[in-house]
């Protein structure tokens, strides 16, 4: 049975680790959609739209479960694939110069996560849509 939610009730629930959104719709929004404004966000409700469970539990519940949504690399140390910074190493050259240090070997499920303020800042300024809550390395620095 397929079955489907406002999205507009989402606004009512908070999720688990915010990562800095104000509540599961607005997370659900900056993941999905890049809609980080909410005016942005208050209008596109308006429109009543839909959300599967699939979606719901890829986006929302089950964010952190597994690694679907992480870059898996090797651990020098362990010899094992580890999660570890999902950012793309050459997708934002000067962007990555300002704010990532790209180093091999440094994985730990431990890794700070990307905010909303964060990611929205990438999507503004260097078309870069990076998914709210990603691991990162702890050397990712932000002048915001």
């Amino acid at each position: 049975m397929f079955v489907i939610f406002s999205l507009v009730s989402f606004r009512d629930k908070q999720p688990q680790n915010s990562y800095g959104a104000s509540n599961s719709a607005d997370l659900l929004l900056c993941r999905a959609l890049g809609l980080f404004n909410l005016s942005a966000q208050d209008h596109f409700l308006a429109s009543s739209p839909m959300i599967c469970q699939a979606h719901i539990n890829e986006l929302l519940t089950n964010w952190a479960v597994g690694n679907k949504h992480f870059v898996r690399a090797n651990n020098s140390q362990t010899k094992q694939k580890e999660a570890s910074c999902s950012f793309p190493s050459n997708a934002f050259e000067e962007a990555e110069s300002t704010f990532h240090t790209y180093q091999t070997n440094v994985t730990s499920n431990n890794l700070p996560r990307l905010s909303k303020v964060q990611a929205e800042f990438l999507l503004n300024h260097y078309g870069v849509f990076l998914h709210v809550g990603l691991r990162k390395f702890k050397t990712v620095s932000f002048l915001i």
